[in-house]
């Protein structure tokens, strides 16, 4: 650091610095000339006296005098930005630091206590200061950088130029995940170019630690890690919202292991929850990997009343829904698809959430009609859906005090897990349904819930307290409207489906037509049939005769084509029958007039007639049928393992 000699006359008398120059105590030198022609000689200000040098500081440091640079090079600190009482500390312990380098032989212990004693300080803290006092003056650095103490100010801590400091930064941010002692040796290499020291590991890490959080997870990890842990998210109010306008469905492995049908099992769970309420409106519990039926499954006992309905009281048709993106949510079971696969039902081409009132459209509309639609979460972002934050109370509150626990990873597996297994003592499917409802209806509906709206109520409460609309559907027309749909072609033989045939007589009038079938996946015993919207029939599974059919078999084969024949012949009759005039003109305007009725029929039909109204009209027709095979439309699981035990 190098000063005009000039400057130096306020901080030191001209006549001692003359006499410093003169005996070459001080290093100084020529650089340039003056106006008048005379040389400009420079004092380099780290070469005077310990005294002399605080003196100099302060004075650059009160005039704003350049080379700050220059001492940071030399002893990696800026002086001129330090205190005056740091500059006086760092005297004091020079010279206490001389004083027991003095002292003689055998009274140095004395003379440390002594200095520490006038410095405030313990004797470890000068013995400290002893070291580097000494190793300073062996290795020749400037005493007075070496003793100034630790503070927290522009200046100190900056053993890098801010350049380099943010090099070092910029390399560590690399996607290429560097640790701080790659760094470390990457940074010695840099100095080493630049002749300049090179900062200590501890400096690195200092830097390293003040890069903020987020930066290091966008640019270290990429944007999906940042979108998902550091990204602002956004809070909604969900006292905008009256209980069933808004309900958010999802599925979730339990970490648990069951018994099924005498296999071991880890079950799903499917759930509709009440964004209002924080209420469970419905849930379905599947042994596999969950689908569209599993999500119908659930929508089921949302919307019906429970058995238990004093203890679960939520029910009801939703307003909307928000719901996942996976394809079982986008299925054409729930959303429909175009009028090619829907041959015959119009109206089914919107799917069952459309005829139940509630539409199908993306959250990202920027049309206001998507308030009445259903919303669909962004993909892949479980935080945009409650009920994943309800999975994590499912498993803390229940799951993980059952037998068969087993962790959401081999890390948290618990040890008594490898003897439950081997011994056998897991739950089975429907013991592990029960326990799960009744933590949901007696613990999770009945606990204090602390979320945004809930004002101290728990969800069973909100629901009670809060006005709502609730509106339900026949269970019949309910069931109808959730089985699976698909169109069919009426062969000789019956209809095809699943590898499997079904057949009512009442489907010889219509043999190589094309029908839609209603079914339930846990029941393929029996299908539902329409043509041109309206109930057909319900056709049951059609037995496969051997080559070796028995003569009770063939009488039963005689029989069915015999009824088969009668429909068809009693079609003709029919026919006949409804012709009420013998004289040929009045036959022919009677049936002008009948194909008009039955246009005008038709045309209103498809204007008002909807599809709810229509499979009402065939839930009666079942209702009113005589029963031919025993079964339920939609089971639940555990009770169909329950059945076949």
């Amino acid at each position: 650091m190098w000063i005009d000699h000039k400057k130096l006359f306020e901080a030191i008398p001209q006549r001692t610095l003359f006499r410093m120059m003169t005996r070459r105590s001080v290093k100084h030198r020529v650089n340039g000339n003056y106006s008048n022609g005379k040389p400009v000689r420079e004092i380099n200000i780290l070469s005077l006296p310990l005294e002399h040098q605080a003196k100099a500081l302060k004075l650059l440091r009160d005039e704003g005098a350049g080379g700050a640079e220059g001492a940071r090079a030399d002893v990696g600190l800026d002086l001129t930005t330090v205190p005056d009482h740091h500059l006086e500390r760092a005297l004091d312990r020079i010279a206490a630091c001389r004083q027991v380098v003095d002292a003689p032989r055998g009274r140095k212990t004395a003379a440390v206590e002594a200095a520490a004693e006038r410095l405030g300080i313990s004797p470890g803290q000068l013995n400290r200061d002893l070291a580097r006092y000494k190793k300073a003056v062996k290795g020749g650095e400037n005493l007075l950088a070496v003793m100034l103490p630790k503070w927290k100010g522009p200046g100190r801590g900056k053993a890098l130029p801010d350049d380099l400091a943010a090099w070092t930064k910029a390399e560590y941010l690399k996607p290429t995940r560097p640790s701080a002692a790659k760094v470390h040796r990457a940074l010695d290499t840099e100095c080493k170019k630049r002749e300049i020291p090179t900062p200590s590991y501890a400096t690195v890490r200092r830097l390293v630690a003040d890069i903020p959080r987020a930066a290091k997870v966008r640019h270290r990890k990429g944007k999906e890690a940042y979108r998902k842990t550091a990204m602002p998210k956004v809070r909604r109010d969900y006292t905008t919202l009256a209980p069933l306008e808004l309900i958010c469905g999802d599925h979730h492995p339990l970490d648990v292991f069951v018994l099924w049908c005498g296999k071991t099992i880890r079950p799903w769970i499917t759930v509709w929850m009440d964004m209002r309420t924080r209420s469970i409106l419905g849930r379905a519990y599947s042994p596999a990997h969950p689908n569209s039926w599993s999500i119908a499954r659930a929508l089921r006992h949302a919307i019906l009343p429970k058995p238990e309905s004093e203890a679960w009281p939520m029910c009801g048709v939703p307003r909307r829904t928000y719901v996942d993106n996976g394809k079982d949510y986008l299925s054409h079971h729930l959303k429909g698809r175009g009028k090619t696969f829907r041959f015959e039902l119009n109206k089914e081409t919107q799917g069952v959430l459309a005829e139940l009132g509630v539409g199908v459209e993306w959250a990202r509309d920027p049309d206001e009609e998507h308030k009445k639609r259903n919303i669909h979460a962004r993909p892949y972002s479980p935080w945009s859906k409650p009920a994943e934050r309800w999975f994590g109370t499912l498993e803390r509150g229940v799951i993980q005090d059952l037998v068969g626990w087993c962790g959401s990873s081999p890390a948290e597996r618990p040890e008594k897990l490898a003897g439950e297994l081997k011994a056998g003592k897991l739950l089975s499917f429907s013991e592990f349904c029960e326990a799960a409802d009744r933590w949901i209806v007696e613990e999770y509906h009945q606990r204090v819930h602390a979320g945004q709206g809930m004002e101290g109520r728990s969800p069973q409460q909100a629901w009670e307290d809060l006005d709502k609309e609730i509106r339900l559907p026949r269970e019949r027309t309910l069931d109808l409207l959730l089985m699976k749909v698909e169109g069919r072609t009426v062969h000789s033989s019956g209809i095809t489906l699943g590898g499997y045939w079904y057949w009512d007589e009442r489907l010889a009038l219509h043999v190589g037509e094309r029908v839609t079938v209603r079914y339930s996946p846990e029941e393929m015993g029996r299908i539902i049939v329409f043509r041109s919207g309206e109930f057909l029939c319900e056709a049951h599974e059609k037995k496969l005769y051997g080559f070796d059919a028995t003569a009770e078999d063939l009488k039963a084969i005689q029989a069915e084509q015999k009824r088969a024949m009668r429909v068809v012949t009693e079609y003709r009759d029919l026919m006949v029958a409804q012709v009420a005039q013998p004289d040929p003109v009045d036959r022919h305007f009677a049936q002008r007039e009948a194909e008009e009725k039955k246009t005008r029929r038709q045309a209103a039909r498809q204007k008002s007639v909807d599809l709810i109204t229509r499979l009402d009209a065939a839930a009666k027709k079942l209702d009113e049928a005589p029963v031919k095979k025993e079964s339920k439309l939609a089971a639940w699981p555990h009770e169909l393992e329950a059945e076949s035990a």
